[in-house]
């Protein structure tokens, strides 16, 4: 805790954790921050900088102490932060300068090595949820990590970011032998990035042995029609006989299953 900010007009610890402010106090700090809140370019530069250090334990280590501050909000302006009680739902309605200041703080604090597991993986999620591009290297090299969980975290969460850079990141682990929730995941979040994921899954379709081809067909059926163009291209451009003709098969049960019959007896394609 800084000085200048335990010298303020009230102690963040006494009116957060304690919760002890006078009523008179609380309520004038209320009002002048629901005015920020609603005006953030309105010149209030002792209460932009209490509100600023209120919004960063959003991202506090301490998850109690992130509760109380999720409660803190809710209480001041219960209009705006109505039944947002998670800390990233609440970040994301912050003014943006303080959703930025309080997001360059959370990836600071989860780049720290050796930091507590829990954490991390409440980092990545809302570094990926929130999409804060400063953080798309970070939640890469999250993939290297020893612990699985951060590692599954970390994939889901760039299917979410929607970074279609990600793609060749994430294709290593369509080949997860080991960890067959992590190897789903990929296959989910690769699928999440439209005609680029549609096509990175198509072409590792049936390219090696041990991948798990029935769900990446399930996967790949559920594109609909559209896909047709792709197993096409990838048909026209495939050398290996023995994939060609997996391919093949797959077009076909592709266009059986999405065919519907006419009454002149044609048949179409959804």
């Amino acid at each position: 805790m800084t000085e200048p900010f335990r010298n303020s007009s009230f102690s963040i610890e006494d009116s957060i954790l304690n919760k002890d402010f006078s009523q008179e106090s609380f309520s004038k700090i209320k009002d002048e921050m629901r005015q920020l809140i609603k005006n953030p370019k309105r010149n209030y530069y002792s209460v932009s900088k209490t509100l600023e250090e209120i919004a960063l334990l959003l991202v506090n280590e301490n998850r109690e102490i992130r509760k109380e501050t999720v409660n803190f909000f809710e209480n001041l302006d219960p209009e705006r932060f109505k039944l947002h009680t998670t800390e990233g739902n609440i970040i994301a309605l912050l003014p943006e300068y303080l959703k930025l200041k309080v997001l360059e703080e959370l990836l600071n604090k989860v780049q720290i090595p050796d930091g507590d597991i829990k954490y991390k993986i409440f980092g990545i999620f809302w570094l990926g949820i929130l999409v804060y591009k400063p953080a798309f290297s970070y939640l890469i090299q999250c993939l290297s990590y020893t612990n699985k969980r951060v590692v599954r975290s970390a994939i889901v969460a760039l299917g979410i970011f929607g970074d279609t850079n990600a793609i060749e990141y994430l294709t290593p682990f369509l080949y997860e032998i080991k960890n067959i929730q992590i190897r789903n995941k990929a296959i989910e979040s690769i699928g999440t990035f439209g005609n680029d994921g549609l096509s990175a899954l198509i072409h590792q379709l049936f390219l090696k042995g041990n991948v798990n081809a029935p769900f990446l067909e399930s996967h790949i059926m559920t594109f609909g029609g559209r896909i047709m163009n792709f197993l096409s291209m990838e048909i026209e451009n495939e050398f290996d006989h023995r994939r060609k003709k997996l391919l093949i098969g797959f077009l076909r049960k592709v266009s059986e299953q999405y065919q519907v019959e006419i009454s002149q007896n044609f048949k179409i394609l959804l």
